[in-house]
């Protein structure tokens, strides 16, 4: 397991959006091919990632960016959406790594809740959702994207 300490973490920022729309469209594929319906062919896409940056809530970790996750930060409750992990790393740990990052961080701000946005087939994710989160009911994203 790759410990996410020794992994570097920064916000993303726009010159990222090339490996991170790569990094999308792999893990659609993958997605696609596992038979989990979350994500869509329009959502999530380039505008959200956009939107993701602007709001300084999109993560990346690795100097050519593994992985990458949304952090939508509120007082007591955190949402994490769009964790991505780059397939050539998979079963590295990366993902169990991020949780754990982000439970730490929550301690550490007196954040009492975390939500996970996952859907009923994305079996890979709930399968990560050992650590202490709470799954929130299912959303369909057809018509863009749900603030």
């Amino acid at each position: 397991m790759i410990e996410i300490q020794r992994i570097p973490k920064r916000l993303a920022i726009a010159e990222d959006l090339p490996r991170l729309e790569e990094l999308l469209c792999n893990a659609k594929q993958q997605m696609a091919k596992d038979g989990v319906t979350q994500w869509t062919s329009d959502y999530p896409n380039r505008e959200h990632l956009l939107q993701d940056i602007t709001k300084q809530q999109l993560w990346v970790f690795g100097d050519a960016i593994k992985a990458m996750v949304v952090l939508e930060k509120q007082s007591t409750l955190w949402h994490v959406k769009r964790l991505v992990v780059d397939a050539r790393f998979s079963g590295d740990g990366i993902a169990s790594s991020i949780l754990e990052t982000i439970k730490q961080s929550m301690m550490e701000a007196n954040v009492t809740e975390v939500h996970i946005c996952t859907n009923h087939t994305n079996l890979r994710m709930i399968h990560l959702i050992q650590h202490g989160c709470k799954l929130i009911p299912e959303t369909t994203f057809k018509r863009g994207y749900n603030e």
